[in-house]
């Protein structure tokens, strides 16, 4: 089975998602770097995000620039490597040294939804809605979804709380504190995490563009700046 029927694509209608450019692009000040993408063929525009696989929601945050660096509309949901399609495993494996038997998660964060349709805690299924992508914390750009994706061990390594307790706040929470301790995986990457390449998850994501999938490096320590295709 092609792994795009077995793990989604993020936006499927009105057509399969691809990466709206090249660049695996730093998030300066943070160190959260991220794909944007939008339906083959269509350019700015609010289009139905679903959920790749099972999965379950750690948090929504709503629009905060000031707290979320402009990521807007923010949901992070999470995926255990062990129960994940064995092509995915197998580039974990190749690309990032991970031992897909052991116990661990694939946490995907999404920025910029215009609305959200999920709440922390809830059990996603394959194809379920999560939102609608828009410009949310970044007004000034054209629609689009961000996807960033980290490795976390199932353990915490001392310095920050268990990644199974922190994050399951309500949309509206006006504590920051289990909010900060989670999204700190993004900015500092804590609990020993490792940031991945959503190509590993998505790799049809550079279907039928101008992007080359070669540019996928082992480990990935700066951005590429260049990744056409060969003239």
């Amino acid at each position: 089975m092609r792994l795009a029927a077995q793990f989604l694509l993020p936006i499927v209608n009105p057509a399969p998602a691809r990466l709206n450019e090249c660049n695996f692009a730093t998030r300066v000040p943070s160190t959260i770097n991220s794909r944007d993408a939008n339906p083959f063929g269509y350019s700015s525009g609010s289009y139905e995000v679903v959920s790749p696989y099972t999965a379950e929601v750690m948090i929504y945050d709503a629009n905060d620039a000031d707290r979320n660096s402009n990521l807007g509309n923010f949901v992070a949901f999470r995926l255990f490597v062990p129960d994940l399609p064995e092509k995915i495993k197998s580039s974990l494996q190749q690309h990032y040294q991970i031992n897909p038997e052991l116990d661990g998660y694939i946490y995907v964060g999404f920025a910029h939804f215009d609305s959200v349709s999920v709440v922390p805690s809830f059990n996603l299924q394959l194809g379920s809605l999560i939102g609608m992508s828009g410009n949310s914390g970044l007004l000034n750009e054209g629609k689009h979804l961000d996807l960033s994706t980290f490795y976390i061990p199932n353990q915490s390594n001392g310095n920050a709380p268990d990644p199974n307790t922190i994050a399951l706040i309500s949309p509206g929470e006006t504590s920051d504190t289990y909010f900060q301790s989670f999204y700190s995986l993004f900015f500092t990457q804590v609990f020993n995490s490792i940031m991945i390449d959503p190509l590993i998850l998505w790799p049809a994501l550079v279907n039928n563009t101008q992007w080359n999938l070669s540019i996928l490096v082992s480990p990935i320590t700066t951005p590429p700046s260049e990744c056409y295709l060969p003239s």
